[in-house]
């Protein structure tokens, strides 16, 4: 699966990218939502996993954004918090 972190944060970026590539995962990393966009016209990815708070485009507007685009919002979005637990964006359970 082909997924991509998206965190300001370069260690937590680090740490997820170690665990996911451990479990045969191939993975892509943006700093912010605005990164993220760009670099998801460019790359298809199968899910996102994202911070909530970040600079220039925070994981809210970036899940808003991502559903904007037709060929973008096919792919599975999920938010992560300080606390690191995950959940499925956009109202899902």
């Amino acid at each position: 699966m082909k997924i991509l972190i998206v965190d300001d944060n370069v260690t937590s970026r680090h740490v997820l990218r170690v665990q996911l590539e451990a479990g045969a995962h191939q993975t892509h990393e943006a700093q912010d939502g605005e990164e993220a966009l760009a670099l998801l016209k460019r790359v298809p990815v199968d899910a996102v996993i994202s911070d909530l708070l970040m600079p220039t485009m925070d994981g809210f507007r970036f899940c808003i954004e991502l559903r904007k685009h037709p060929r973008l919002s096919p792919c599975q979005a999920f938010r992560f918090g300080a606390l690191g637990r995950i959940q499925r964006s956009l109202g899902d359970p």
